[in-house]
């Protein structure tokens, strides 16, 4: 049997936002620009027509993690992390 690993990187805009922990400029496809807000890694595991969402992140940009004291982690970082530590149903 075939499992399948989703992941996205979806940009939730907020065009209000300004002191929300871990905001910050992220380009947007459907805008087709930079915008406010965050961007969400998240994942799924697909099995036999179910569908298993995995714990989702919030992706930080390298300057707001330097702004926030926090370790830098990169959208494929997270990736093969998601990978690595995935335990199938």
């Amino acid at each position: 049997m075939t499992g399948y690993l989703i992941f996205d990187d979806s940009v939730h805009i907020k065009p209000k936002g300004r002191k929300i922990g871990g905001l910050g400029k992220h380009y947007s496809h459907r805008k087709g620009r930079v915008v406010t807000g965050h961007c969400m890694f998240a994942g799924l595991y697909v099995l036999l027509g179910h569908q298993c969402p995995l714990q989702a992140h919030m992706y930080r940009s390298r300057t707001v993690c330097e702004q926030e004291c926090e370790p830098f982690r990169s959208k494929i970082d997270m990736a093969v992390d998601e990978i690595e530590h995935f335990k199938p149903v």
